[in-house]
């Protein structure tokens, strides 16, 4: 008997075992649940996703908002079942679900209630609304760390069907960015500084009013070619991120808007552009002090001619 034939008389049996074991008049030993087909479409592709985050866990609520349960894989697991997540959940009724990979040592992993976001200890939230992922705090809301991966996919209602294990997407777009700033001919050495108010997210991935400003300090510097890293949570249209040129010889400083400098780039009009994309090299070039072109991942988005 040949491999094939003995798979094939395996896969029978275990048919026919399902089949006695699951009836309409015995659905004791019936599974139901919905299986969850995981994908991210960042430039570097869901196979690069074991490499960023370690575990995806994927947060269940019943219909009116109650925390049912959470099941957590690792994504190295995840590859080898092709991306998907089955989750066992009693039949007839309809759920929302959102899927979250964190960094512990960066984010909180876990569902804050209000209070907890404040600071005040308190129990997981039993309510989809509270739902919350928080930057944990650094000192002075300064953040000079390359950030560990953060993936959300957007609350998707789902529902359970009796007899039928019906598939669901789950799109997780990553949160944090790497930014590479180059600065080319300034006469002292000159240090790019975010700021942007967006340490908390929700269960839509939408920043929070009450969220926090956060000022984003390079986290690696090459001061001999003029080179800067700086990871920073999520580039939201419309969410202003001040960037700010601090020179340590001049108390000139320049501001700018990262997200309208990113936005200049045409490639990059639209959430779902900025969301794609991982990384932006964002060129300073300089005439003595003066700022005469910024390039957004080799887009020139600014030129000025300088005096003669």
């Amino acid at each position: 008997m040949n491999k094939c034939t003995i798979h094939s008389v395996l896969s029978t049996l275990l048919l026919l075992g399902f089949l006695l074991g699951c009836t309409k008049e015995d659905t004791s030993k019936c599974w139901s649940g919905v299986t969850l087909s995981i994908s991210y479409t960042g430039s570097a592709g869901k196979d690069a996703l074991p490499e960023l985050i370690e575990e995806i866990s994927a947060y269940v609520f019943d219909s009116v908002g109650n925390h049912v349960k959470t099941v957590t894989e690792l994504t190295s697991d995840l590859v080898a079942a092709n991306y998907k997540m089955p989750i066992s959940l009693e039949a007839d009724q309809r759920y929302k679900v959102i899927v979250l990979g964190v960094d512990d040592e960066d984010y909180t992993d876990t569902i804050l209630t209000r209070s907890s976001v404040s600071g005040a200890s308190a129990p997981l939230v039993r309510d989809i609304d509270d739902f919350r992922v928080l930057l944990k705090h650094q000192r002075d809301n300064i953040s000079s760390k390359d950030l560990g991966g953060f993936f959300i996919a957007e609350e998707q209602d789902v529902e359970v069907k009796r007899y039928n294990n019906l598939e669901y997407p789950a799109n997780l777009t990553k949160n944090n960015k790497r930014i590479r700033f180059t600065i080319e001919g300034a006469s002292s050495i000159v240090r790019p500084i975010v700021k942007s108010k967006n340490s908390i997210y929700n269960k839509n991935n939408d920043v929070l009013d009450m969220a926090y400003e956060v000022i984003y300090k390079p986290c690696s510097e090459d001061l001999v070619n003029d080179m800067y890293i700086t990871t920073t949570l999520r580039i939201v249209e419309g969410i202003a991120m001040p960037l700010t040129m601090e020179s340590e010889e001049s108390e000139n400083t320049v501001e700018y808007d990262l997200v309208d400098l990113i936005q200049s780039n045409p490639k990059y009009n639209t959430q779902e552009s900025l969301d794609i994309e991982d990384f932006f090299e964002v060129e300073f070039t300089y005439s003595e002090d003066a700022v005469i072109s910024i390039k957004v991942n080799q887009w020139e988005v600014i030129n000025v001619i300088p005096k003669p």
